[in-house]
């Protein structure tokens, strides 16, 4: 049995199981016997015995995950905690890679209830032991598939957080970024009309730089000062061009997008209809971000990336957009398209001062074709209208488009598909849809595979009205000279389990592959035994760069008008009109792959539209084919294809071959979320809805993770925990606790209003009380409500009871025949005439019955089981579970004197906003110590906040770390020692000397925005902050080695996230 440490043993004692596993004795039995049994008779275990087993094993993987001694407890085979290293194994064991036996001492001593000391050493030997046995390789994929990659298009509203759309957008762009591009300058900012005019302002700024540098502008370059002289330099010289710059004062400045942004410099025209402190992501040129220095490149180009995409979200048609950092003496411009951003690299603003002054004027004086708006769509006095092809017509037709997209891609390196409701000439309404996109030049046209879908007598997809190909990437960049891609230097920690999610699963392959789309390297020929890393980007026959090919990927774009114009599934105005959409959607399907012999590979609910049954007798038809192939007609040649993640089968995430049975799971997965995620619309009440979403999980995180998610959702245990999680029994008896246990999800919860046995061991029983909504004092035998508490209930409950009222009158919900009361505002006098025999409904329980639960329930609160170890502060539960007792008996243990935190502030925009996170930390904490009775330890609370604009503003994770080390090398001694003569005192156990708090503008913005104010408090919106351990160090190159072997050309660095 593996060998106990004693912080190992101090940590097990602090946060003892208790009786956690209690409620898994009776199934580990069951399978315990299931299993002897099968053995003894040397016969195969049958499938109900065998699914037992494995449910048993299940659930008590999951509750050890859950317990704090296996978040700190760390492995013995890697850097990870005890939590990680079980998950690992509960995915491994529901894929048949672990069997019942190697799990089989551990079972054994929980039913023994053997001490925590050996439950744990067990859990240690078991991971060592899996640790030795090899999971099977995954299938190899096809040598015809297109990688597949991922962009941040799946974030929208509320998701579009600054760290979840920064890390998606790397994966976005890091493989396809250039800098030190030739020709940038040139192209765009040399030989125009204008140019003249940023020579002759650059003459009469000539005397305000001197000796090397500009005399006037800022140094050191603080923020507001920059601004104050960009805006002088501005009034003086470029007033009267067509842009002017523009900054936000507030994130509500700049409105139009779904997330809130704040931004240093934009251009918009002059002429825009906003005002000078109101404005439109729709009018935004070009944008500009600020630093003091230089010291975060990679973080400055990914805050201007978030910019940019909101602005090809707001404007989805167009073809570039133009942005520039000024970091120190450094500026670079940059520009973004389809394929990613590029740049000429920074240049010094005091050492090229011309140049300086020729590009942030230049960017004022651009038309709309330089600054690269859309200029295809046309416009007059009735409206927007494109001039396309008609198919089979002999010239251009008009089509009037929509202004408003009804759909569009909010992703910065993608097809970037937005659709517009259209109309045809001599329509009266909208019969048709205008779609843009830029699709490979690798890929075969969508309208070729429409036309060969009619010739070929396919029913349910959409009719070809007209196209036209409008530009392409390699017409945008033409006459610019790229290099290698941009190489950058430590990956984030999320980009690096995204880039490595499959390394250790990918089968060794014997063709040649290539690494270009992922690093922008040469790759030798002849690969390694072991590889690094695929990404979910298959092997592949032959290198995605070949000579032939490109540096960049060449995109074209087009636009493409089919008909009918249906509404997208998600609209679907009721269950029926979904599932009858899905139904013949499905047909449609079938009809392209039988009689087409096409493959979608896109099925998602963008893809799938709720059609008149008039059109073809199909109420839903398929749309979009960009990504669809012609069977048999081997790989396209593009370098990727975008997929749509929450939709993505579990194999095609693995990397394995797409084939239709994956589509058909993809529809699988567009019935689930129009249930879990759109269903809410139904019920008029959004605010309900859980956040976060179980289902979030299907596109957050790594490819590994994701089809670890979708894999566990969809297996025989893991299904139900998106679907029933609650049930409330009001009518209360064991069979109908029994019944309604059925349809909970494991883990789920059976509310009841009186005392009944717990139907299942995985299910959790809470009894709800009508004594405590009276509002005033309430006495029981067992126990006394104070008027406080039943006030509280008292209010709570009539705001549930006017949502009840509400759902009655819109027939959400039914009441009991014949007859249900007013509300639950008069629960108590219902209750009175229920004991006097004057029932209601043909279901309320008599009087006898009502007084046989109400002596249940009072019998069962008189006898439940107390803990074992109560708190002295609230006996009614351990001491374990009270903060207060665990921080007095820290304290005791580490001879310290007070607690606390230790808080970096790295954002200075907005001082209120900081004030307000102090007072709300404040409130939050006194709630907390109330609830646990224990102001007496919060009087020995400390707060340190680490104030520092020059140094810490922006400040990286590793930074804040490393300040904090040197911080902690001599707190714990200044602030705990007790006297003089005492002995050192050392950081202890404490988590003030342990963790760092991290507070950055997102962290800010979740806790004084997100989260309701004090006293409100809504546990699906918390506000959060950065938690930074003082003892994390990345995995030394030696252990990397020792799990990858080399590969000529790639250098893999290790980076620090906390």
């Amino acid at each position: 049995m593996a060998t106990l440490s004693q912080d190992d043993r101090d940590l097990i004692v602090r946060h003892p199981l208790d009786n956690s596993l209690h409620h898994l004795e009776k199934s580990l039995r069951d399978a315990e016997r299931s299993y002897t049994s099968a053995s003894s008779l040397r016969g195969d275990a049958t499938d109900d015995s065998e699914d037992g087993r494995q449910k048993a094993i299940s659930r008590l993987l999951t509750a050890l995950m859950g317990q704090e001694t296996a978040l700190d407890l760390h492995s013995r085979v890697s850097n990870r905690n005890v939590a990680s290293e079980l998950a690992t194994l509960l995915g491994r064991f529901r894929q048949g890679q672990v069997s019942y036996a190697h799990c089989l001492p551990l079972v054994r001593l929980v039913i023994q209830k053997a001490s925590d000391f050996d439950i744990w050493s067990a859990v240690l030997d078991l991971i060592t032991t899996l640790s030795r046995v090899t999971p099977p390789a995954s299938i190899p994929t096809a040598f015809d598939d297109t990688p597949i990659t991922h962009s941040s298009a799946s974030q929208q509203g509320a998701e579009q957080t600054r760290e979840l759309v920064k890390k998606r957008l790397f994966e976005e762009i890091r493989s396809c970024t250039y800098r030190e591009v030739g020709g940038v300058i040139q192209k765009y900012f040399e030989a125009k009309s204008w140019t003249p005019r940023t020579l002759d302002i650059y003459q009469a700024m000539k005397t305000r730089h001197k000796n090397g540098r500009w005399t006037d502008f800022p140094d050191p370059p603080v923020q507001a000062e920059v601004l104050d002289w960009w805006f002088r330099f501005q009034k003086e010289f470029l007033s009267q061009e067509r842009g002017l710059y523009y900054t936000t004062t507030s994130p509500k400045d700049l409105v139009g997008a779904e997330a809130q942004r704040q931004i240093d410099l934009f251009v918009k025209p002059s002429d825009s209809q906003t005002s000078d402190t109101a404005h439109d992501w729709k009018d935004v040129r070009v944008i500009g971000e600020l630093k003091e220095s230089n010291r975060d490149k990679k973080g400055t180009l990914l805050q201007i990336s978030r910019y940019v995409r909101d602005v090809f979200s707001c404007q989805p048609t167009r073809r570039y957009v133009h942005a520039f950092t000024i970091c120190g003496r450094e500026m670079e411009a940059w520009v973004f398209d389809r394929s990613g951003p590029y740049s000429p690299g920074p240049f010094d603003i005091h050492d090229e001062p011309e140049r300086f002054i020729q590009v942030i004027a230049g960017y004022c004086m651009m038309n709309e074709e330089e600054l690269g708006l859309d200029t295809f769509t046309e416009r007059d006095v009735d409206g927007c209208f494109v001039t396309l092809e008609q198919d089979g017509a002999e010239s251009p037709t008009k089509m009037r488009l929509e202004p408003l997209p009804i759909t569009h891609q909010r992703a910065i390196v993608c097809r970037g598909t937005s659709c517009f409701l259209t109309r045809t000439p001599g329509s009266k309404g909208h019969d048709c849809v205008t779609k843009f996109s830029w699709t490979s030049d690798r890929r075969r046209p969508e309208a070729d595979l429409l036309r060969l879908a009619r010739q070929r007598g396919v029913k349910g997809i959409a009719n070809l009205i007209a196209h036209r190909r409008i530009t392409d990437i390699a017409e945008l960049r033409s006459g610019l000279t790229f290099g290698e891609p941009y190489s950058f230097r430590g990956l984030s920690s999320a980009a690096s389990s995204f880039s490595q999610s499959f390394s250790q699963s990918q089968q060794p392959s014997f063709l040649s592959g290539s690494f270009s789309e992922l690093h922008g390297l040469s790759i030798a020929q002849n690969p390694p035994r072991k590889r690094k890393s695929y990404d979910v980007e298959e092997a592949q026959g032959t290198s995605l760069l070949t000579s032939n090919s490109g540096p960049y990927d060449n995109r074209i774009f087009r636009s493409l008008i089919v008909s009918p114009a249906g509404r997208a599934i998600h609209n679907y105005e009721s269950p029926l009109e979904l599932l009858e959409a899905l139904r013949d959607a499905i047909k449609a399907h079938e009809s392209l792959y039988r009689k087409g012999n096409i493959l979608h590979r896109d099925i998602s609910e963008n893809n799938i539209i709720i059609t008149d049954p008039k059109t073809d007798g199909f109420k839903g038809m398929l749309i979009d084919l960009d990504l669809a192939k012609e069977l048999g007609s081997g790989r396209s040649g593009a370098r990727c294809r975008t997929g749509t993640m929450e939709f993505m089968a579990i194999e095609v995430l693995q990397g394995i071959s797409h084939t239709y049975r994956h589509d058909l799971e993809s529809f699988f997965y567009v019935l689930i979320w129009q249930c879990g995620r759109r269903g809410w619309k139904f019920l008029h009440s959004s605010k309900e809805q859980p956040a976060p979403s179980l289902l979030t999980k299907w596109y957050i995180g790594t490819y590994r993770e994701i089809a670890s998610a979708k894999r566990g959702h969809m297996h025989v245990d893991g299904f139900e925990d998106i679907l029933v999680k609650y049930v409330w029994d009001t009518i209360c008896e064991q069979q109908t606790a029994d019944f309604c246990s059925k349809v909970i999800a494991p883990g789920g919860k059976l509310g009841a209003i009186g005392g009944v046995e717990p139907p299942r061991d995985d299910i959790t029983i809470t009894r709800t009380l009508g004594y405590t909504a009276t509002g005033e004092t309430v006495k029981k035998p067992w126990a006394t409500f104070p008027e406080e508490i039943t006030k509280a209930h008292y209010e709570w409950i009539k705001k549930w009871a006017d949502l009840v009222d509400e759902l009655l009158a819109e027939g959400k919900i039914k009441p009991h025949p014949p007859k249900v009361r007013k509300g639950l505002e008069n629960v108590i006098e219902g209750m009175d005439e229920m004991k006097e025999g004057k029932t209601l409904s043909q279901t309320m329980p008599t009087e006898a019955e009502f007084q046989a639960a109400e002596r249940a329930l009072e019998n069962y609160l008189k006898n439940r089981r107390r803990p074992t170890s109560p708190s002295p502060r609230t006996p009614d539960i351990s001491w374990h579970s009270n903060v207060a007792d665990v921080l007095e008996r820290q304290l005791q243990e580490d001879n310290h004197r007070t607690w606390g935190f230790v808080i970096y502030r790295t954002t200075y925009d907005n001082d209120e906003d900081w004030v307000e996170f102090l007072k709300r930390l404040r409130i939050r904490m006194e709630e907390e110590f109330d609830r646990f009775h224990g102001r007496d330890i919060l009087e020995l609370f400390t707060l340190t906040v680490i104030e520092d604009r020059e140094h810490i503003d922006g400040a990286s994770t590793a930074a804040i770390q490393e300040h904090f080390r040197q911080w902690r090398m001599t707190a714990p001694q200044s602030e705990q020692q007790q006297d003089n003569t005492a002995s050192e005192v050392g950081p202890g156990l404490s988590p003030r000397y342990r963790y760092a708090i991290e507070v950055d503008t997102a962290a800010l913005h979740s806790v004084v925005y997100d989260a309701p104010a004090p006293p409100d408090l809504d546990t699906t919106k918390l506000g959060w902050v950065k938690l930074i351990d003082v003892s994390w160090e990345p995995a030394s190159p030696e252990s990397i080695g020792n799990f990858f072997e080399p590969i000529e050309g790639v250098v893999q660095e290790n980076s620090l996230e906390v």
